[in-house]
């Protein structure tokens, strides 16, 4: 998988996992034209995640271009739709990914101010 990396070596500087968005060799970039963008797990509350995530989707058995998840940002909206509409959220306004950007940041306090 190129978009989860796992860390190398054995150096601090090296151990952390990452993300990598919009990988220069899929020659997609972000919205703002931008390759390799990555997300570092370098805060120890979230460090467990992307450990849990290489064992769930099996990263060291699949191809190095196989996409870490296959649900589309349409599917995902309307499975946040449905859940919102079966526990009330959706009273407090229309549930979207794109509220998770910030507000899940801002919520556990580690959004660099």
């Amino acid at each position: 998988m190129m978009d989860l990396v796992a860390p190398v070596g054995r150096r601090m500087s090296s151990t952390l996992w990452s993300i990598v968005l919009h990988p220069q060799e899929e020659l997609e970039s972000s919205k703002t034209s931008e390759f390799d963008e990555s997300i570092m797990f370098h805060v120890e509350e979230m460090m467990h995640i992307p450990v849990a995530v290489a064992k769930w989707r099996r990263i060291d058995q699949r191809h190095a271009h196989d996409p870490l998840f296959t649900v589309t940002a349409a599917q995902l909206k309307k499975a946040m739709e449905i859940a919102g509409q079966a526990t009330g959220v959706i009273n407090i306004g229309p549930p979207h990914p794109y509220r998770l950007r910030r507000g899940g940041a801002s919520c556990t306090r580690l959004r660099p101010q």
